[in-house]
């Protein structure tokens, strides 16, 4: 038996809505299709969180990568949360409601604080960072939230290397295989360091390296150039050495370093840079530095303006 109710015509106005969804659907599926057989340009922010490290990577097939989250004590003493407050606004501003992988160098709280933010809030699929055995409560929260959140987690070491897509590669140069239990004076030198290439341009990220780790890095690999350098240690100048600089001869450098009162960047790091004819950004003075990358060409952005000495 079938009733007369159902046997009814759809309203106008129902079959224009339902029209009209179908064809938005389409519009969608026209322009991922798009997107996806013409890939866009890669963009890196180097994303300003005050005194900490955040990088987001878009890459040409509109992945999402993002590396360290910052989270400073220093803005948790003015009632801020770098994560609630600054990093999810920004990725949501950009329309990022999904990131495919995250990178954490080391798990200082300027570091590892606005990821635990993002995991709380978005969604992940897989975390990566370096292998060592670390005590440390920020690091055990994120285990949690991956563990309830069915993240997978991958420890990197020296000489793994991940293809993310066609014109994006990884290289892991530190740490390596064999260490125990590490304190957290020691986490520093045992910085997740990995050089990512993006369409030919190679990009250098040291976490919180300091002189020690780089005069190994500088041993073990004398040949290793890149074309970006993320400043080790918010230029810090136990970090970044003239033999460092010297042996990666960066075109630029990008600082991410805020208002601190441990004398970052130092004065003898800023001539170093300036010696070797390096560009220098820095978030405390152009906010977040914005690179657009094609066909090894990059233009830079950033969100301040400020005059270039």
């Amino acid at each position: 038996i079938v009733s007369a109710e159902k046997c009814l015509p759809e309203p106008i106005w129902f079959q224009k809505r339902k029209m009209i969804c179908v064809w938005l659907i389409a519009i969608y599926m026209v322009v991922w299709g798009i997107s996806y057989l013409f890939p866009q340009d890669a963009e890196v922010i180097f994303v300003d969180v005050g005194q900490g490290d955040c990088t987001l990577i878009k890459t040409p097939k509109r992945k999402t990568i993002l590396i360290d989250g910052g989270g400073n004590h220093d803005w948790s003493a003015q009632n801020w949360d770098v994560g609630e407050d600054i990093l999810i606004p920004f990725l949501l501003r950009n329309g990022i409601r999904h990131i495919d992988i995250m990178i954490l160098s080391h798990p200082h709280r300027d570091h590892i604080g606005g990821l635990l933010s993002v995991l709380s809030h978005l969604k992940v699929d897989a975390l990566f960072r370096g292998i060592g055995d670390y005590e440390n409560e920020d690091l055990e929260i994120m285990e949690e939230l991956c563990k309830k959140n069915r993240i997978k987690t991958y420890l990197l070491q020296q000489g793994d290397q991940i293809q993310i897509e066609k014109d994006i590669h990884m290289k892991v140069l530190f740490p390596p295989k064999g260490k125990g239990p590490i304190s957290d004076e020691e986490a520093n030198n045992h910085s997740l360091v990995c050089l990512i290439r993006i369409k030919g341009i190679d990009i250098l990220f040291t976490g919180d390296i300091e002189r020690e780790t780089e005069a190994k890095l500088v041993e073990e690999y004398p040949d290793l150039r890149a074309d970006i350098l993320k400043a080790a240690h918010h230029g810090s100048n136990t970090s970044n050495t003239d033999e460092w600089i010297r042996l990666i001869r960066p075109r630029m450098v990008a600082i991410q370093v805020g208002k601190n009162h441990f004398g970052h960047p130092g004065p003898e790091v800023l001539e170093r840079f300036e010696q070797n004819h390096i560009h220098v950004f820095r978030n405390d003075q152009d906010g977040a530095i914005i690179l657009r990358i094609d066909r090894q060409n990059v233009r830079v952005k950033t969100m301040l303006k400020r005059e270039i000495e």
